[in-house]
């Protein structure tokens, strides 16, 4: 399915990374200890990535976090447009 699939909507409302349509031999290919990002936003599935590839998703959780802090301090705000119509 694609981004309206009912698989996509779940793992969104849920706040979960998905990636979807990987080819099927990718689960083959996993093994258990073995690092994996899910990489929701550019879907993509990184299987043991290096060392400087997990620091910059890292970071981007990181971000993402504050980003999502951010935006929960600003929800109880009143929503209007600049010329002051809610």
């Amino acid at each position: 399915g694609g981004a309206a699939g009912h698989t996509a909507i779940m793992a969104r409302s849920l706040g979960l990374p998905a990636v979807l349509g990987l080819p099927l031999d990718m689960l083959d290919r996993v093994r258990s200890g073995d690092t994996v990002i899910v990489d929701g936003i550019g879907g993509k599935l990184i299987l043991n990535p290096s060392p400087g590839t997990l620091a910059h998703y890292q970071a981007q959780v990181g971000q993402l976090d504050d980003d999502r802090a951010t935006l929960k301090a600003l929800a109880p705000q009143r929503a209007a447009t600049s010329d002051g119509v809610e």
